[in-house]
């Protein structure tokens, strides 16, 4: 389902980076990864349904240390996951060079994260037992 993974690492200077790159990931490397992330060093991980199509029909995860934003892109619109229980608040999920910030009711913890992931690494959508906006 998925043909490809990547993720970007950053050295010290929060600026350099290189991207890592998986093909035909399985999941105890996906799950590693997405467990290895980090808000400063390795703040994103993308999973592509198609290798050759790197901007569209994809899940991205940005953050990591315990703080993870997820979306989706359809082919046409990138869509959020939502907590609506969560505040307006905002907080830090990528902290190395662009940076990003977004709502706390955007952020989830790494079990959900795991949960979302999983989902669509096995049906290449976004998982039903969330809401979804793309605002």
């Amino acid at each position: 389902m998925i043909e490809k993974m990547h993720m970007t690492n950053y050295e010290d200077d929060g600026w350099t980076n290189s991207t890592l790159e998986f093909l035909n990931p399985n999941w105890d490397v996906v799950l590693d990864r997405l467990k290895s992330m980090h808000n400063y060093s390795r703040p994103d991980l993308w999973l592509l349904k198609y290798k050759d199509i790197p901007d569209s029909y994809l899940l991205a995860v940005n953050g990591g240390s315990g703080i993870y934003h997820i979306q989706v892109n359809d082919g046409v619109y990138y869509h959020e996951a939502i907590d609506p229980s969560g505040s307006n608040e905002e907080v830090d999920i990528w902290l190395s060079d662009q940076g990003f910030s977004t709502e706390k009711r955007k952020t989830w913890n790494l079990e959900k994260a795991i949960e979302m992931v999983e989902y669509y690494f096995n049906f290449g959508e976004m998982n039903p037992n969330y809401e979804w906006s793309n605002e």
